[in-house]
């Protein structure tokens, strides 16, 4: 796994996997990129899929819940948006002929925000989480989604 930049912003990020592999965005809990969230791309790697993990957060981690949640409740919604939608871009525009987008928890509304805004992005698989209605309209979404959710 390799530290990247992506898009005009130059996006920090964990990439790995084969460039003309089909592609998934992996994205963070709320923690930050992790090992744990590292370790799920190197997973998916294995299986023939190129992985590309923004980072929201640029660097930070929540070391305990407390930080955690400030971080998730300071994160620019908007342009974390536009970030996963340049992620998606990058991408396509870098070898891979499909992209699909994974999340878990914060990532699994981060997950469906992408599913909806890129055009990039094919299919999303978010595992609980769920985006505010006013930067993702669920029902607006036509793509493939799995979703996984527990009791509700």
């Amino acid at each position: 796994m390799e530290k990247v930049t992506f898009g005009e912003a130059n996006i920090p990020g964990y990439e790995i996997g084969d460039k003309s592999a089909p592609a998934i965005i992996v994205l963070q809990e709320w923690w930050g990129v992790t090992e744990n969230i590292k370790a799920q791309a190197e997973h998916l790697s294995k299986s023939g899929y190129r992985c590309l993990i923004p980072d929201l957060y640029k660097g930070k981690l929540g070391v305990n819940v407390e930080e955690a949640h400030h971080l998730m409740d300071n994160l620019d919604w908007p342009t974390a948006k536009e970030e996963i939608c340049a992620a998606a871009k990058y991408l396509k525009d870098t070898g891979s002929p499909s992209v699909g987008c994974v999340g878990f928890c914060m990532g699994g509304a981060l997950t469906l925000i992408g599913a909806q805004h890129s055009d990039d992005i094919v299919c999303a698989a978010p595992f609980y989480g769920t985006p505010d209605p006013s930067i993702c309209q669920t029902e607006k979404i036509s793509k493939p989604i799995l979703a996984h959710f527990g009791e509700l």
